[in-house]
């Protein structure tokens, strides 16, 4: 498996979908897996965490994420569960 320099397994299957992608900073969220609840963390390309929710999926495993005060650049996704931890980049334009 080969590693990206940013840290982030590029060979393997996410656990969420999101969507827009690139997006405004507001975008929809849909975990994928059968779980009861999941954290989503977002991160800006230096590392920093600038947004943190946990999401009950009660009734189901979707969330609009809504950070209208995002600038222009490249993000990072990762949510966390009891089925474990997956990332994505998105971009916000």
């Amino acid at each position: 498996t080969f590693e990206d320099p940013n840290g982030f397994d590029e060979n393997y299957t996410s656990r969420f979908i999101m969507y827009p992608n690139p997006n405004d900073g507001r975008f929809t969220i849909s975990y994928l897996e059968e779980v009861n609840d999941f954290e989503v963390f977002v991160y800006d390309y230096y590392g920093k965490l600038i947004h943190q929710q946990k999401i009950d999926c009660d009734p189901d495993c979707q969330s609009q994420i809504d950070l209208p005060d995002l600038t222009k650049g490249i993000y990072i996704v990762k949510t966390l569960s009891d089925k474990g931890v997956s990332s994505a980049k998105f971009v916000v334009h």
